[in-house]
């Protein structure tokens, strides 16, 4: 019985050990990849050229973001050909159904719009066009 408890507490100790030494070796591990620039860890003292982030790339996230969050029949966003339209007015009134604009709610509806989901496309009038322009959001 008092093997059996050594043996127990050697076996804690072992594994408190290891976590310590896991935790103090990555603290170790993340300080030099801080301090260590990553061109030289490569062997090369050639700038690293790292893709700047632009005002517009985050507009366009931050707009992508928008746009899904306008999912449902109550309020509705899609992109059209690079621009958000609010189509929520158009429930109950459009001449397809309400199933088109609910499976679009969100998303990138230029393709559905373009084609109204029928081979060969059957492209939507030029009053579904001025239409939709009325409901431009961006």
């Amino acid at each position: 019985m008092q093997n059996k408890n050594k043996l127990i507490i050697l076996i804690f100790l072992l594994i408190l050990g290891g976590i310590a030494v896991a935790s103090i070796y990555g603290k170790k591990l993340s300080a030099k990849k801080e301090v260590e620039p990553v061109n030289n860890m490569v062997g090369t003292n050639k700038p690293i050229k790292v893709p700047e982030t632009t005002a517009t790339d985050i507009e366009k996230q931050s707009m992508l973001d928008i746009i899904v969050s306008h999912n449902n029949e109550s309020d509705c966003w899609v992109v059209i050909n690079s621009k958000v339209y609010n189509i929520t007015s158009l429930f109950g009134v459009h001449p397809g159904g309400n199933d088109p604009l609910k499976n679009s709610c969100g998303k990138d509806a230029t393709e559905l719009f373009t084609t109204r989901g029928k081979e060969p496309a059957n492209p939507h009038p030029s009053t579904a066009k001025m239409k939709l322009e009325e409901l431009l959001v961006k």
